[in-house]
């Protein structure tokens, strides 16, 4: 019989937002044993960056623990790092919480990610709804996920939906392990942990941003074109940030985007752009930053393939309707061994993609039927390790990849 969870068992703990508070709190958990549960809440949606809103965390013979760091990050960082920067962590879906936990100077001694280790073990649902109900037999509400978590203060039915998070995320952990051994993949579910960590140990803040990484901007060809899109991209990044809401917020990609590839030089023009009334900002400001790059002198303009675009060309990319037109005996090859992967994933009860993802498949093929860099089983290893395969891949797609190497 499923349990419908409602609130955690020891009720709704409270929201920590002073610095005492997150001392006394780290004391008991550093009192507690095991790993912890940890998950965060965010608000990209709404603020300028992804950072954490809420930190929970669960620990036995502890209890759970809610910190809101907004305003008090610094005091936070001192206060848990020394406790559970040497322990081992339980987190569902790692890749979206430990970004914002390094920004908070919190890093795992060790991981076990629930959600990757479900991949791994061959199940068909792995969010932590569909695993707590599959595994534990526990249901919980997840209407909040998509919430505004900057709000102060949280509403109660939040603060539970949160606390749930991590309420029985320990036990997931064990059952996610029982699932793992018995099918012989714990070993290889340790390195992916393992690389998953790794791949945050050096992350300190936010990544740079620039204007020519937003989705999109390589459809604008035009030289003009892209000067329009950075002038506007700048515009929206710099009120962003100071007013702290997401840029998107602000004009959505795509309406920026068709700003610049029609670059209306009318306030009547740029008004009837489908999707312009979604801007938050005065129209005037959008048409003035137009005019801007439109007054560039051209030697001012970005071009593709060079300067700060250089990398548009020189970056690697296959471009499949080319390869499959110049070259189809190396395309029917990557066909072959696209098919020999879903086969192996099958027959390991593991998703294709955490074999292997299709990019670097695809680069590994070109390479030995087309680029000709990889000549022989030194070459194929040494390209795997440049791509990052751990030891459990390259095992089971090495056979896979060797049989087309030249005889």
């Amino acid at each position: 019989m499923t349990e419908f969870l409602r609130r955690p068992a020891a009720g709704i703990p409270p929201v920590l937002t002073t610095p005492e508070d997150f001392h006394e709190a780290a004391e008991a958990i550093a009192g507690g044993h095991g790993p912890i549960a940890i998950d965060t809440e965010r608000a990209s949606a709404f603020r300028y960056n992804d950072r954490a809103f809420l930190v929970q965390i669960k620990r036995a013979g502890a209890g759970t623990f809610l910190f809101a760091p907004e305003g008090v990050r610094q005091h936070l960082t001192e206060a848990l790092s020394p406790v559970i920067n040497s322990l081992t962590w339980v987190v569902h879906a790692a890749v979206s919480d430990l970004p914002c936990l390094a920004w908070l100077g919190l890093y795992p001694a060790q991981l076990l990610d629930t959600e990757l280790g479900g991949r791994l073990a061959g199940l068909s649902r792995v969010s932590l709804a569909a695993m707590y109900e599959d595994l534990l037999g526990i249901r919980v509400a997840k209407e909040h996920s998509a919430q505004n978590w900057s709000s102060t203060p949280l509403p109660k039915p939040w603060v539970a939906y949160a606390a749930l998070d991590v309420e029985k995320l320990l036990e997931l952990a064990a059952e996610v392990e029982y699932l793992l051994r018995s099918q012989g993949k714990w070993e290889w579910a340790l390195e992916e942990f393992e690389y998953v960590r790794n791949q945050h140990a050096t992350i300190t803040g936010p990544e740079p941003r620039a204007w020519h990484l937003m989705k999109g901007m390589r459809g604008l060809k035009i030289p003009r074109q892209l000067a329009v899109a950075r002038e506007l991209w700048l515009i929206r990044e710099t009120t962003a940030a100071n007013d702290d809401v997401a840029p998107g917020s602000l004009l959505p990609n795509k309406v920026l985007l068709a700003f610049a590839n029609i670059r209306p030089n009318t306030l009547s023009q740029l008004t009837r752009v489908r999707g312009s009334q979604n801007s938050r900002l005065a129209p005037e400001v959008w048409l003035t930053a137009i005019q801007q790059a439109e007054a560039l002198a051209e030697a001012e303009l970005p071009i593709p393939g060079k300067g700060e675009l250089a990398y548009w060309y020189s970056s690697r990319g296959i471009n499949t309707r080319n390869w499959k037109r110049n070259d189809p005996d190396s395309w029917n090859t990557w066909q072959l061994i696209r098919d020999d992967l879903n086969v192996f994933a099958d027959e390991f009860a593991v998703p294709t993609e955490n074999l292997i993802s299709v990019a670097k498949a695809k680069n590994l093929t070109w390479d030995i039927t087309v680029a000709k860099t990889i000549l022989s089983e030194g070459d194929l290893e040494a390209s795997f390790t440049k791509h990052g395969l751990r030891e459990w891949q390259k095992d089971i797609i090495w056979p896979i990849f060797a049989d087309f190497l030249p005889s």
